[in-house]
């Protein structure tokens, strides 16, 4: 079955798409539209053909999974990142590869979590070496580190003063 721009599009245009459904569905005649759609001008509509993309996970998908982490936009990469966790381990290893070393702390932080168990040596490397830096690391810079404590639901509303009245 040929699969057009239009269906794939259509597939993806839902804020919540049915990405297993269009995977099984549009099958690996989507990937060039997919690739296409990764480079284009629609951030959101990119996000999703990546990871969309990465569901498809054949040897065929990574074309454009290469595209979508090469991304200049983070979003993307964090696509990619995150559907990296479906394809085959070996595709998969290569990607976190490129994706694990980020400059944004958020495609940095889905490699992470994307790598899979059997993760090559090199991998496994380079997500040892990123939880020793957490460890070392302080509390985030510029995080408000009690924010989580104050102020509190009950203590946001502001009481009045007892003896001021207007009048």
């Amino acid at each position: 079955m040929a699969v057009d721009m239009e269906q794939v599009r259509a597939a993806l245009e839902p804020e919540e798409p049915d990405y297993p459904g269009a995977a099984k569905r549009l099958g690996t005649d989507a990937l060039p539209h997919l690739e296409k759609i990764i480079t284009g001008d629609n951030l959101s509509l990119a996000a999703k053909a990546a990871y969309l993309a990465g569901l498809i996970g054949t040897d065929k998908c990574l074309p454009a999974m290469e595209k979508a982490a090469r991304s200049s936009q983070p979003v993307i990469r964090i696509a990619a990142a995150a559907a990296a966790r479906h394809l085959p381990d070996d595709y998969s290893n290569s990607l976190l590869l490129q994706l694990i070393d980020d400059a944004d702390v958020g495609v940095r932080k889905v490699a992470i979590q994307s790598a899979p168990a059997s993760m090559s040596e090199a991998l496994r490397s380079r997500v040892e070496a990123h939880a020793k830096e957490a460890a070392r690391a302080p509390a985030v810079k510029g995080a408000p580190a009690k924010a989580a404590k104050a102020p509190s639901a009950k203590g946001a509303t502001k009481k009045k003063s007892p003896g001021r009245k207007k009048g």
